[in-house]
């Protein structure tokens, strides 16, 4: 996990792939801490993306992340920032959206098309999203009891429902509630 101050936490979570034994998702994350609120009691928003394919990061960068990249591609601090009173967690999903990808459980990178083993339906693509958001409490115990709000756009907003499911059956999960803009549903 790499950390930095102003930046935040950031790194890969391993969880098994869709259908293959053989093959490791390393599904990267952007855990962006609260600025102006106590990351321990007030809200964690997990991000997801539409597309699908759409990076966590991209949100994070372009929408409501606490950072953009200016045209000398430098970061800039945002104006204004869902994480100043939310502790945003930011998700490339699935595996070989934006920095998440696969390997063999030997740690090959598989790069062949036809041998990647993608994730093709939004429920496995939450079940792998929920394995990261266990093991990323596990890693940052002091927020496990914060209220967790779901967050997405566009195709997220069947992802949302997906997530929000599976945690409402994780009593390990504080969750209070979803919210989906321009939603894609079914």
């Amino acid at each position: 996990i790499y950390q930095d101050e102003q930046f935040g936490y950031s790194g890969h979570i391993t969880t098994t792939s869709q259908s293959r034994e053989d093959r490791l998702n390393h599904i990267f994350f952007w855990y962006q801490p609260c600025t102006d609120c106590n990351a321990s009691t007030d809200p964690l928003l997990v991000w997801l993306q539409g597309g699908p394919g759409g990076p966590g990061t991209f949100g994070a960068m372009t929408e409501i992340g606490n950072w953009y990249i200016d045209e000398s591609l430098e970061p800039q601090k945002r104006c204004f920032s869902w994480c100043e009173r939310h502790s945003c967690l930011f998700v490339d999903q699935p595996v070989e959206a934006g920095f998440s990808f696969q390997t063999d459980t030997n740690g090959e990178a598989i790069t062949a098309m036809d041998q990647l083993d993608l994730t093709d339906t939004s429920p496995e693509a939450m079940r792998q999203v929920h394995d990261v958001l266990t093991q990323f409490l596990g890693i940052f115990p002091e927020i496990s009891k914060a209220p967790l709000h779901i967050t997405g756009e566009s195709y997220g907003g069947l992802y949302t429902p997906n997530l929000g499911v599976r945690l409402a059956k994780d009593p390990n999960v504080n969750l209070a509630g979803l919210a989906v803009g321009d939603p894609c549903i079914d």
